[in-house]
């Protein structure tokens, strides 16, 4: 009764508040998040099978998104979803499962398929530059998705760490999450942060776009040709732009599950 009367203002158009028992109720909140996440993956897998049968995903997205039965909320494919929400529910629904005699195996493969995303767009970047000890990337974006400094579990993490790995370099920016992800990250070798997102791809052999931070949705893309060394190059980790805009430019790019 209290609850009610305190969201009562926010629900003039329709109920808000549903009652239900305890454990109802915490299978909603795993079973929601779950779905969200479901729906990421299916789109991350069905990118890369677009990229190998010559498909454009964004136009699959649109096809399936325009049946009323599927919609078109997180039907959008990238590297992977990140932050606390989606991992830990779905281990924790895994973990109910397992305790229950009932197999996971298919909410394992959804965390399966995020994990193998981010080391799919990582491998672009090594298949691109195999002398990468020689090389230099900018990145745009550390948290987990743009607008927030939440660096926990982040695509970034992964495809950096996949770089430094192979033994080239990075300077990163990110307008609100350097601190967090220099933190949580820790200090490497050959990894340096930027406090301009433009200032940072000097001596660059490639742009990595890893968030969808407004500041990164429409850059200055004669900056970007200018200030990349040799034949300028983007890595675009959220589809953020548009292949053959790009190419009109001299970029070569690359993102996930485009036609170019």
């Amino acid at each position: 009764i209290i609850l009610r009367k305190l969201y009562q203002p926010f629900m003039r158009r329709r109920e808000r508040i549903f009652v239900m028992d305890r454990k109802s109720a915490e299978l909603v909140k795993y079973a929601a998040n779950t779905m969200l996440a479901t729906r990421i993956s299916f789109m991350n897998i069905l990118a890369r099978l677009a990229e190998k049968v010559g498909a454009d995903i964004k136009d699959v997205r649109v096809g399936i998104g325009s049946d009323t039965r599927i919609g078109m909320e997180f039907l959008f494919p990238g590297i992977g979803f990140g932050g606390s929400c989606f991992p830990k529910d779905i281990r924790a629904l895994i973990e109910v499962m397992s305790g229950n005699d009932i197999d996971p195996g298919f909410f394992q493969e959804i965390l399966e398929i995020n994990t193998t995303q981010r080391n799919w767009f990582a491998s672009k970047i090594l298949e691109t530059f195999p002398d990468i000890d020689k090389r230099k990337f900018a990145v745009w974006g550390l948290a987990f998705k743009g607008g927030t400094n939440d660096v926990r579990e982040a695509p970034s993490i992964d495809v950096i760490e996949a770089i430094l790995n192979a033994g080239g370099s990075v300077i990163a920016y990110d307008p609100n999450a350097t601190r967090e992800f220099r933190s949580a990250f820790g200090k490497k070798k050959k990894l340096e942060y930027g406090t301009d997102q433009y200032k940072i791809l000097k001596d660059c052999s490639a742009l990595i776009v890893l968030t969808d931070e407004l500041g990164f949705r429409n850059p200055d893309f004669q900056k970007i040709v200018d200030l990349l060394k040799n034949s300028p190059t983007v890595f675009d980790g959220r589809n953020l732009y548009e292949p053959k805009e790009l190419a009109k430019k001299g970029i070569r790019y690359f993102c996930v599950g485009r036609t170019q």
